[in-house]
């Protein structure tokens, strides 16, 4: 599903209002000619946070697209007993990439693909899972990024990694989501949370100790791990935010 907004549409009526100065030939007819076959009149946006079809406006002479694939999910921690911890990591931010298309790369339509956000890993030290890909036809993509590890209850040091972040491809611009940052327990039996990492769009979900593991907070933001220290009950980790598809078209009527 697109959101459409108009923007910046530029009336031409004035620039055909005016006599030509002396030292020019032609007609203002053909100056108006020219202002309609060459200038854009017209951007419009659309958005799309549901996968659909991307059909161009009418008139529309080149598109700049921005693809940003899901976040990874944060993983589960595990019930703890007396002197132990559990933390669970983030999962990594959706990749992004970003390039310009003419209408005939474009054609009649597109088909765009939104990618989900990864599903949180299970209470009991599940992973969590990989943000889905986000794409328009063949043209551009993103991958989502990776979930975070789950981690056992324990009264010694262990670390669990953050899941990967997402990688664009097939922009001018390409770049790869920041991987959600680590968990781990301490042998005194505190947690560090793995937070979430971000997307091109930002969306770092801070993870909370003894409390619900945050989701992504933005297009493709990652999900925070689940943490807990001494005597508390497992749950999952935080899901991965959307991916999201902006189309600008520039339009010459």
């Amino acid at each position: 599903m697109a959101t459409n907004n108009a923007i910046n549409t530029i009336n031409l009526a004035a620039m055909t209002a005016h006599t030509l100065p002396a030292n020019i030939t032609g007609s203002t007819a053909a100056v108006a000619s020219v202002a309609t076959s060459h200038f854009i009149q017209q951007v419009v946006r659309q958005v799309f946070v549901s996968t659909g079809t991307y059909t161009p406006t009418t008139g529309m002479t080149y598109c700049d697209i921005e693809v940003v694939g899901g976040g990874g999910a944060g993983g589960g921690s595990t019930t703890t007993g007396g002197g132990q911890a559990s933390a669970a990591a983030g999962g990594g931010g959706g990749g992004y990439a970003r390039k310009i298309f003419t209408a005939a790369q474009i054609g009649a339509s597109q088909t765009v693909t939104i990618g989900a956000g990864g599903t949180p890993g299970i209470a009991g030290g599940g992973t969590g899972g990989t943000g889905g890909t986000t794409s328009v036809g063949a043209l551009i993509s993103a991958t989502g990024g990776v979930g975070g590890s789950g981690n056992t209850a324990s009264s010694t040091y262990i670390p669990v990694p953050g899941g990967a972040g997402g990688v664009g491809s097939g922009g001018d611009i390409n770049i790869n989501g920041s991987s959600g940052l680590l968990g781990y327990n301490f042998a005194s039996g505190q947690p560090a949370v793995g937070n979430g990492g971000s997307s091109f769009f930002g969306g770092t979900s801070a993870g909370e100790i003894n409390l619900a593991a945050s989701a992504g907070v933005t297009y493709g933001g990652g999900g925070a791990g689940h943490a807990i220290g001494v005597s508390q009950t497992q749950a999952a980790g935080g899901a991965g935010a959307p991916g999201v598809a902006v189309i600008t078209e520039y339009i010459a009527i």
